[in-house]
């Protein structure tokens, strides 16, 4: 899957504002559940990228092996032997190796962030929701108490202030 810059940014930056959001919560069990998923998937991604670098070279050789299992199979092609290139170049397949193994880790990493997002957009359009409906709860309220106040008569209303004697 080739590298796509503009979906990569804007899926950092969906992150970051997820997060920059989570800690905008007015109750603290929001906040918590909030940096609960947030912790959880520092924790995957770290896991993920020390086992990345403890393994590094482990990883790099199943993958060379594959590129030189994958490069030493027939072709069913018939081409000029003038036109053909060397299967097994030691320097490119050991590089294509490094490569896999680097795009690996990234969609890895990629899938984890993914997966923070998504939870995090559902916390955050639940809370989003909860407070709309609180909101108009409060709006209706404050109608329905504008329109006593309008049957009210004025002589009717209790006196503010000091009395006049």
């Amino acid at each position: 899957m080739p590298f796509d810059i503009t979906k990569e940014l804007k899926r950092t930056f969906d992150l970051a504002d997820m997060r920059h959001k989570t800690r905008g919560f007015r109750k603290a069990e929001d906040w918590e559940q909030g940096r609960a998923i947030m912790a959880k998937y520092q924790r995957q991604a770290k896991v993920q990228t020390q086992s990345y670098y403890a393994q590094y070279d482990t990883r790099v050789s199943q993958a060379l092996q594959r590129l030189m299992d994958k490069a030493g199979t027939p072709k069913k092609t018939l081409t000029n032997r003038f036109f053909q290139t060397d299967q097994f170049n030691k320097d490119l397949l050991l590089r294509q190796a490094h490569k896999d193994v680097q795009q690996d880790h990234h969609r890895r990493i990629s899938r984890i962030e993914h997966n923070e997002a998504k939870e995090l957009g559902v916390l955050i359009e639940k809370i989003e929701r909860r407070d709309a409906k609180r909101e108009e709860m409060k709006q209706s309220f404050n109608r329905s108490a504008d329109k006593q106040k309008a049957k009210v008569p004025l002589k009717d209303q209790p006196r503010r202030g000091p009395r006049r004697q």
